[in-house]
Order: structure tokens, then C-alpha cells, then sequence
């Protein structure tokens, strides 16, 4: 299986994988990923916190700095589900509704994760 394969597999968009490798090579790529699952849970933990309290401007900056984090590595599913809360935050949505967009990033993070974790 060609290394862009895995990537889009993984969650990651190719051509953005390939853009990275252009720049800094596959430990480059290697790095960018390991910032992403190390420092994702906070940002989504802040999302989910934010909107359990009903704080929308927290939860939208929680958000825009994981879609600016996701929108690096190509992970596009976590960039538009980032994007869904920031969106929702500044329109003053019911707090139900920033919830569930929450949720679903929560969800699309843990999704994420188990993809780009190495398996023993």
C-alpha cells in the first residue's frame, strides 16, 4: 500500500500529507500528527466543557485553534466538525444544539485518534 493510501485511511487528506512530506520529509509529517494527538484532547475537552456550561466564546475558541491544528495535517473531518462549533458558538445557537455539534466533535476526534494511534 502506497504511504498516501494510509494516510487518507487514517483520517488524513492525501494531498495534504503529501504537501508536508514535500516540506520537511515523512518525520516531519510524523511530528505534525504526534502535535495533533497531543494536544487535541484539551481543545476538545475545552469545546465539551465550554458548551456544558453554555459558554459559546470559549467553545469557539477552543474550536477555531483545533481547526487551525486539524486544517495543518489534512484531517478535514475534525476540521469541519471544529468548524460546525466555531459556527454555532458565534450565532448564539440554543445550548442544546452547541452540545450535540460538541458531541459530534467529540466523537470525530475519538474516530481520529484510533486512526492515526500505532496498533502493536
Amino acid at each position: 500500500m502506497e504511504p498516501h493510501e494510509a494516510d487518507h485511511q487514517a483520517g488524513l487528506e492525501p494531498a495534504t500529507v503529501q504537501r508536508l512530506r514535500a516540506l520537511g520529509g515523512d518525520g516531519f509529517v510524523e511530528r505534525l500528527v504526534g502535535l495533533l494527538l497531543e494536544n487535541a484532547p484539551q481543545h476538545v475537552a475545552a469545546v465539551t466543557e465550554a458548551a456544558r456550561r453554555g459558554d459559546p466564546d470559549s467553545a469557539r475558541r477552543a474550536a477555531h485553534t483545533l481547526r487551525s491544528t486539524a486544517g495543518t495535517v489534512g484531517a478535514t473531518a475534525l476540521l469541519a466538525a471544529a468548524e460546525h462549533v466555531e459556527t454555532l458558538a458565534v450565532s448564539a445557537v440554543e445550548p442544546k444544539a452547541l452540545a450535540a455539534a460538541a458531541a459530534a466533535l467529540e466523537a470525530e476526534w475519538d474516530s481520529l485518534r484510533r486512526a492515526l494511534t500505532p496498533r502493536p
